[in-house]
């Protein structure tokens, strides 16, 4: 319960004022959908920590909400800066394609806002490994169950992402579409002033 804490802090900090930034600073507008994908795909996976191989603590544990707030809060202000520079760097830069030869995203939204979704997917699925570990994350295996939702949440992220950048918006419009036919806008009656039969009689 402890690491579902520290990541929940980690990733609503890591979220919130990484996009924060981005668009104060660029006036950056990107899918709302976006960040709805990142929120089920974070909760769907954060569930199977529940799975987890664990070491017992021989003693009764304390919360100590100081100390988890306060890694929280350094996890998460790491990861928006990361975010916020990635975005910088791809998006403003030739960084990329003069240092992996990679062609260059300058100046088109369709394709950095993708980017942008992946680099926060891949690294908020990533923080459950740090969170759940007292050490080094490599040195204690996570159960199976935990990778598998964690290899289904990167194949669900790449798929939307590959669809995003074929057809920028149209998941979106998808969306939209659905809720819209779920629920449509109620039938208003129409405003009519009818004349008073005693003007005909």
């Amino acid at each position: 319960m402890k690491n579902y804490t520290i990541y929940a802090v980690s990733i609503t900090i890591r979220i919130v004022t990484g996009f924060m930034l981005i668009v104060v600073i660029w006036s950056f507008d990107f899918s709302s959908f976006m960040i709805l994908v990142i929120v089920i795909l974070n909760d769907s996976t954060i569930m199977m920590i529940s799975t987890d191989r664990v070491k017992l603590s021989p003693l009764p544990d304390s919360w100590k909400v100081n100390e988890i707030f306060a890694t929280g809060i350094v996890l998460g202000t790491y990861l928006s800066l990361v975010t916020v520079l990635f975005f910088w760097l791809s998006s403003r830069t030739d960084f990329f394609p003069r240092l992996f030869g990679v062609r260059s995203i300058v100046g088109n939204d369709d394709e950095v806002t993708p980017a942008l979704y992946l680099q926060v997917r891949i690294i908020s699925q990533a923080l459950i490994f740090v969170t759940r570990s007292q050490s080094w994350p490599f040195l204690e295996r996570p159960s199976t169950l935990l990778m598998l939702a964690f290899v289904l949440a990167q194949i669900v992220s790449t798929s939307y992402h590959n669809i995003s950048l074929i057809c920028p918006g149209v998941l979106d419009y998808l969306v939209y579409s659905v809720f819209k036919y779920l629920y449509p806008k109620p039938k208003t009656k129409p405003k009519y002033k009818y004349a008073s039969l005693s003007k005909f009689s």
